[in-house]
This record gives C-alpha cells, structure tokens and sequence, in this order.
C-alpha cells in the first residue's frame, strides 16, 4: 500500500524535514542509545582529539593577540552529548598544559531537542565542568535568528556575544536541516522537484524512515538560484564547471554562518558531516540518505569553504574524499584581532593527516581476534586511538588471553590506560553499556582490588545501579575481605 505525502514540491519546502526535526525532538537521546543513528565515526575520542587540539591552538592565538576576553564555543546539534564530553576531556588533560596560562572560554552544548538539553543536565560526568563554570547547556534552532535560553547562563543573544571570538563545533547538522536541491546541466540551472510516499504503515521508532520513498525531478529552469548575493555567485560558477549534478544547498545554514562572519571577531568552524568537499564531487544521483533509523542530506561544504573565503577566511579539508563522512577547519580572523597562525598551522597539519573512515577501519580490525597479539601492542593501539571506549573494549579478549595465560604484563600501564579509557565512556551508550564493568573485573583480575572497587563505585554513581554493577561490586568486595 503506497500514500502520497506530497507531489512535486520545491525540495526546501519538503514535509520531510519536518519529519525529521519532529522525529528528533520526539525521541531525543534514545536516536543513538537505541543504535537508530550512527554515532562511530562522529563521536570517537579521535576525533574529539582533533577538533580539541585546534581549539586549544584557536585559544592560544587570542591569547598571544591579547584578547581577553573568553572564548564561547558552541557546539550545535549536539545530540547525546558524546562529543562534547569528549572533547573537554581531551582539552584538559592533553592540550591546556600546553599553554602558558590557563584559558577562558565557556563551552555552550546545544540542540533544537528540549529531551537532549534535559538529559544532557543528568549526565554525571559533566557535572565536574560546570561546577567549574566552563559548561553550559542550551536549546538552539539553526536559522537566521540567534538566541539560546542557557540553563545556567539565562539569555544568550546576538548583544552578549559582541566582541566574544566564537568557535563552532558541529557533526551531522547541516545534513538534517532544510535543504534546496537544483540540477546543472551544461549550463543551465534547474529546480528540483520532490515527491513523497509512504509505503506501509509502521510504527516502529527505526523503521520511521524506511517506509519513506522519494522521487526528484526537473522543475522550471532558475537563473537566479538565491538572492543571497554569495550563493549566486557559486552557482554562476557551477555553471560553468559542473556538466550535470545534483547540487544541495542550506539557506538556514548560510543565514546561521552569515550571522558569525558578518561580526569582526574570529571565528572557527569544526565540522564534519556527510558532504561535498569540491564541485568535482557532486553527482547525478540525488544526495539523500533514507536509512534505518534516520534521513539525512548530503551538505556541501564547497559552499561553506567558498562563504568563509568571501569574509577572508579559509577552508581546509581534511585527505579523504569519501563523501559518507568529510571534516574540515574553517576559520576567519577578523579585521582587528590579529593573526591565527597556531590555529592555521594545526588545523592544516591534523586535517592532512586525518580521515574519518581510518578510525573506523581501526576499530574493525580490533574485532578480529589474534593470538599473538602483545599487551604492550594493545595499549598502543588504545594510546593511538586517543583512548577511544569502542577500540579499548574490542581488545579485552586478547588481554584476558594474556592474563590466563600469565603473559608480560605491565599492570601500572594498564592501569593508566584503562584509568584514561573510563573518562570518554558515555553513560548509557548502548554499544558499550557495560564496558565499566569489564575494566573493573579488568583491574580485579591483576590484583589491583582497590582500585576496581573505587572504579566501579564511581561508575554506579555515574551510571546507576544495575544488577551487573552490584554483582560484581560484590565479588570485589568478597576478594578484598579474603585479602585481609
């Protein structure tokens, strides 16, 4: 059975944005901790690692310029709240003993879902941050108005942050708000119209977008694609390079970015996002994703390089062209406040460097078991992976092997590591639920009983009490009482 939903509209005008905006701010959290929307390669601890080593460098360019004032970094779409948590933990023990005086800055957590601002204030291990009066939590809808309602902070408008150097931090945003889509074809320029239809009737949060069908086709030729004088201009240059493509572009997000850049203030964009890097990328084929549990539109980062460069910014991207999942940098100065030349040179070195789907290739080898593995090469491998929870738990096999096995083992090391691991591990992450209680069998399998039993208390204080955590809670408690 098929329903129309809707036939030959402008692809802006879609209901399927509101479909999807809807579905978000309904189940909140739950869109990753039920494994609906992936959240692997956005949120490792590697990537967090990148985007806080060009933050801190970001910071120490204000610094160096004698900007005083803080720093806001805002992160937008911010989900679970994952990354966020990562990230400051990345900054604070790897990056700000760097710097020669402590930073300021305030780290703003946001999201359009009112469920994600209220479960992201229940989260434990962010509990630390804004005691320290360096983490906020807000709701914000991406489009030509700025204002965020702080739950600590109150109002945050367009007048409070005047003169604050601003840094944007975003995964998998742009793709899931409304989208224009046109085709250029030697050099003609047409609308794109879509078509809407539901399948079957399911009810089933994961299967929301599965019964959705779609069908773009030729509207009327356009020659003038948008009165934003910038977009105009990029697709007068598509014109004249793409042959024939289907080309996205988000006003809400040019309208948001535009917001940012006209004010003389630095700014930086962390970014990353299923997405088109260059003009050679776009394709026939329309840029929408209908999967499991989510719809998403492929976002072209071409056109946000191209609008930082028009306010004398720049853009860089990271090596691989995959278009599942593209990171870039970019930033722009400002007129009056100096140069960012530690946030250029490391944004340049680890975007060039770096690419996504290296992370995930990594994660999957770990999966495969080896015999011969060496726990030395297993924290390596965790070291490397900025001690990411998902690398360090496929490794527990091998080093349980090496236990029974009574093989060289450091156990300070794997004290350190595993200690380091336990700060990225997100509560209710459902992918890795009970990682907490392998690391404190972990620990009270080498002995270090004092340790397991701190550990683990922490953990239900952080994650609540299950019949798991009290088991093994117990057992601890049973081989500390024979040791005495």
């Amino acid at each position: 059975m098929t329903k129309d939903i809707e036939i030959k509209v402008p692809t802006a005008d879609s209901q399927i944005w509101s479909i999807t905006k809807d579905y978000y701010i309904n189940i909140g959290t739950k869109a990753w901790s039920k494994g609906h929307v992936p959240q692997g390669t956005t949120s490792n601890c590697y990537i967090a690692g990148v985007y806080a080593s060009i933050i801190t460098e970001f910071i120490r360019d204000q610094q160096k310029n004698g900007i005083d004032k803080p720093v806001l970094i805002l992160e937008i779409g911010g989900g679970n709240g994952r990354l966020a948590l990562r990230i400051l933990n990345s900054m604070y023990i790897e990056n700000f003993p760097l710097l020669e005086k402590p930073p300021k800055f305030k780290y703003l957590l946001t999201d359009a879902a009112t469920k994600n601002v209220e479960t992201w204030q229940k989260i434990k291990k962010f509990d630390k941050f804004v005691e320290w009066g360096v983490l906020d939590f807000g709701e914000l809808l991406v489009g030509k108005d700025f204002s965020i309602n702080c739950v600590h902070a109150g109002l945050m408008d367009e007048q409070s942050i005047k003169d604050t150097p601003i840094i944007i931090v975003s995964n998998y945003l742009f793709c899931t708000i409304p989208s224009d889509l046109v085709r250029v074809e030697k050099g003609k320029i047409y609308e794109q119209l879509i078509t809407l239809t539901e399948e079957f009737a399911n009810t089933d949060e994961k299967r929301a977008f599965r019964q959705l069908k779609y069908k773009v086709e030729d509207g009327l030729e356009k020659d003038t694609v948008s009165e934003h004088p910038l977009v105009q201009k990029v697709f007068e240059n598509y014109r004249k390079e793409v042959t024939n493509a289907l080309i996205p572009f988000s006003m809400s997000g040019v309208w948001f970015l535009d917001f940012f850049l006209k004010r003389d203030n630095p700014v930086l964009l962390l970014y990353g996002d299923l997405g088109f890097t260059a003009p050679n990328q776009f394709r026939q084929k329309a840029p929408f994703i209908f999967d499991k549990g989510y719809f998403a539109c492929r976002t072209n980062l071409h056109l946000i390089g191209e609008q930082f460069k028009e306010y004398g910014g720049k853009a860089v991207f990271g090596r691989s062209e995959d278009s599942h999942f593209q990171v870039a940098a970019f930033y722009r100065k400002g007129k009056n406040h100096g140069n960012l030349t530690h946030t250029a040179i490391c944004a340049k070195m680890l975007m060039r460097d770096y690419a996504p789907f290296d992370v995930y290739c990594t994660l999957k080898m770990t999966e495969k078991k080896s015999s011969s593995v060496k726990a030395r090469e297993i924290f390596g491998l965790i070291r490397l992976s900025k001690y990411d929870p998902a690398i360090a738990d496929n490794c527990f096999a091998s080093l349980e092997r090496i236990i029974m096995e009574k093989k060289r083992l450091n156990i300070k090391e794997l004290f350190e590591v595993f200690s380091r691991v336990a700060e990225n591990i997100y509560p209710n992450d459902r992918s890795r639920a009970y990682l907490d209680i392998k690391i404190a069998l972990l620990f009270m399998n080498v002995n270090l009983l004092k340790q397991a039993k701190h550990f683990l208390e922490q953990s239900i204080a952080e994650q609540g009490v299950s019949e798991k955590r009290t088991l093994v809670l117990n057992m601890i408690n049973e081989k500390i009482e024979e040791k005495l």
